[in-house]
C-alpha cells in the first residue's frame, strides 16, 4: 500500500525533472535567436532521488516479507497447512495450529532475521520518503516545512523509542 501512494507521489514530483513543454513554447516565441537547455533544480533532484530510494527499501522489504513467508510455509507440511475441514467447530482450533506451526518455523529456523531486516527496510523507505517530503516542504513553504520536520522528528523519536525498546526486550 505505502509503495502504491509513494508511486504516486513519484509520478508528480518527477514531472520536476522534465521540461515543462508550454513554458518551452513559449521560451521559444519569445526568444527565438537563443538557446538554453532545460535544468532540473537542485531540489527537484533531491526529492526524486530520495523517494526513489524509498521506493527501492520499500519493495525490497515486501520482497524480504515474501521470503520469509514462503519459507515458513515450507517447515510445514502442505497437510497440516491446508487441512480439509469435517466440522466446523474444528476449523478455529486447526488454525491456532497452523499459526502455531508458523511460529515455531520462524524461531526454529531463524526467520525471526528476515521479519526484522523486512522492518528496518520499511522503517528506511518511511524515513526516506519523508526526509523528501520535508526537503520539498521546506523549500517551497518554509512554515509549514518547519511544522513538518517537528512533527516528523516526534514521530522518528517515537518509533526509534520502540524499535529500541522491542530489540531490547527481546533478549530477554
Amino acid at each position: 500500500m505505502f509503495s502504491a501512494i509513494l508511486s504516486a507521489f513519484l509520478i508528480e514530483i518527477r514531472k520536476g525533472l522534465q521540461e515543462d513543454l508550454l513554458l518551452l513554447i513559449l521560451d521559444e516565441l519569445q526568444r527565438a535567436t537563443t538557446q538554453q537547455s532545460f535544468q532540473p533544480t537542485p531540489i527537484s533532484i533531491w526529492v526524486n532521488g530520495l523517494w526513489f530510494s524509498s521506493l527501492a527499501a520499500s519493495l525490497a522489504g515486501a520482497v524480504v516479507v515474501m521470503l520469509a513467508k514462503s519459507l515458513s510455509r515450507w517447515t510445514v507440511s502442505p497437510k497440516e497447512a491446508y487441512p480439509i475441514f469435517s466440522k466446523p467447530e474444528g476449523l478455529q482450533r486447526r488454525l491456532m495450529e497452523i499459526r502455531r506451526f508458523y511460529a515455531h518455523a520462524i524461531f526454529q529456523y531463524e526467520l525471526a532475521l528476515l521479519l526484522r531486516t523486512a522492518s528496518m527496510l520499511i522503517y528506511l523507505a518511511l524515513a526516506l520518503f519523508f526526509a523528501g517530503l520535508v526537503v520539498l516542504l521546506y523549500t517551497t513553504q518554509r512554515g509549514i516545512g518547519i511544522s513538518f520536520v517537528t512533527m516528523t522528528s516526534l514521530m522518528g523519536l517515537l518509533v526509534l523509542c520502540v524499535v529500541f525498546h522491542n530489540s531490547y526486550s527481546y533478549g530477554k
